[in-house]
């Protein structure tokens, strides 16, 4: 058995991005290109290009108020003579979600006041799915 050339990822190029410049997407996948420095290797792994896709996009946007963010499709591309790769993703953004009005109910044991301290959202923000996480964690803390 021999083993061929190991695949080194050149590029990931984004459609459908408006929101966020490529440079911002790629920063929030843990998938990388080949870099300058050595222990920038640019190696593909498919579990974690994976994750990225299905996890750690649409929680980028999730974050930044675009919950109905989706990958549309993925494709890769080698090139035989040099073995990079170029990965291509075409996302659809979705509307910006800004926060409504936010209101605790069903609550008897704190008032009101005492559990506002504990929410991460500010009405007319962007959402911020994060935050809500944050928010939810924190009141069932208490």
């Amino acid at each position: 058995i021999e083993e061929g050339r190991k695949v080194a990822i050149d590029e990931i190029h984004f459609e459908g991005n408006q929101a966020f410049s490529g440079d911002r997407l790629r920063a929030a996948l843990d998938t990388k290109p080949e870099g300058f420095w050595f222990w920038q290797d640019g190696e593909f792994d498919d579990a974690k290009w994976r994750a990225d896709l299905s996890l750690k996009l649409p929680a980028f946007y999730g974050e930044h108020g675009f919950i109905d963010m989706r990958v549309v499709s993925d494709s890769l591309a080698v090139d035989p003579d040099d073995g990079t790769m170029r990965l291509y993703v075409t996302i659809e953004e979705g509307p910006l979600y800004r926060t409504g009005t936010v209101d605790l109910a069903g609550n008897s044991r704190f008032s009101q006041t005492d559990l506002r301290q504990f929410l991460h959202l500010e009405p007319g923000s962007v959402f911020n799915a994060v935050a809500v996480e944050q928010t939810q964690a924190d009141l069932l803390n208490l």
